[in-house]
């Protein structure tokens, strides 16, 4: 089959773009799973979730401090009470019950502010925990919005190198004759439709020839197809 050693120059031209638009598809689907971002998701959803394990916590100690501090309340407007009593009673028993009382308030009042203390101590361990991990949950969300904006930039130049690309390939296949193109479309349906002689090696198979396959090669005319006896793709001299 006769074609122009220009048109086969142009026919390894768009081999060669259809290999790249390949490339770059490949590409462009890999960057649209956004993998490459899921550790930077994985590590935001776990320092939200920590935050949130923290929040609640805080949140169940601030209800029992509350809670400590009306029970203390509570025990202070009992001891006011058996003091106003006590200094009203003129009965030595009754001062005695009262005394007795408020002693066992006040070491009621004590052990509940030891708790008191304890809980305070709790909440600020917690509390900078809380603000610890939120500043960790904000700086990775940043870095994701970050990532996530670079990454619609990429895909965005990518798509649009592919259609520059494909336009070029697409102008050039158009140059080639109807039964060149019909030669190419079939071989491409089968592998690499052409590619260049280098030495004795066929590029797309990249298998040497045989010395006899090498010289029928050579001996072909230019303006005829020539083809590589291991892969068929149409050798380019």
């Amino acid at each position: 089959m006769k074609v122009p050693h220009a048109h086969q120059e142009i026919m390894l031209q768009v081999a060669g773009l259809d290999l790249e638009l390949e490339a770059l598809a490949a590409r462009l689907a890999e960057l649209q799973t956004g993998a490459h971002l899921d550790a930077l998701r994985t590590s935001l959803f776990a320092a939200s979730s920590r935050m949130l394990e923290q929040q609640t916590q805080l949140e169940n100690l601030q209800q029992e401090l509350h809670k400590l501090e009306d029970d203390i309340e509570l025990v202070d407007k009992r001891i006011d009470l058996d003091k106003q009593r006590l200094s009203s009673t003129s009965s030595p028993k009754d001062a005695e019950g009262i005394s007795s009382e408020l002693r066992s308030l006040a070491a009621r009042k004590s052990n509940l502010e030891d708790q008191e203390l304890e809980i305070m101590e709790s909440v600020e361990t917690v509390s900078a925990l809380v603000d610890a991990e939120s500043g960790t949950r904000s700086t990775l969300s940043q870095e994701l919005s970050d990532a996530e904006a670079a990454l619609a930039g990429d895909i965005t130049k990518l798509a649009s190198k592919i259609s520059i690309v494909a336009t070029d390939r697409a102008a050039k296949f158009a140059i080639l004759t109807e039964e060149a193109a019909t030669l190419f479309t079939k071989k491409a349906s089968r592998g690499i439709p052409v590619a260049a002689l280098k030495g004795r090696d066929c590029d797309a198979c990249r298998i040497g020839l045989t010395s006899s396959a090498y010289e029928d090669v050579i001996a072909t005319p230019a303006d005829e197809i020539a083809t590589c006896p291991n892969c068929q793709a149409i050798l380019v001299r």
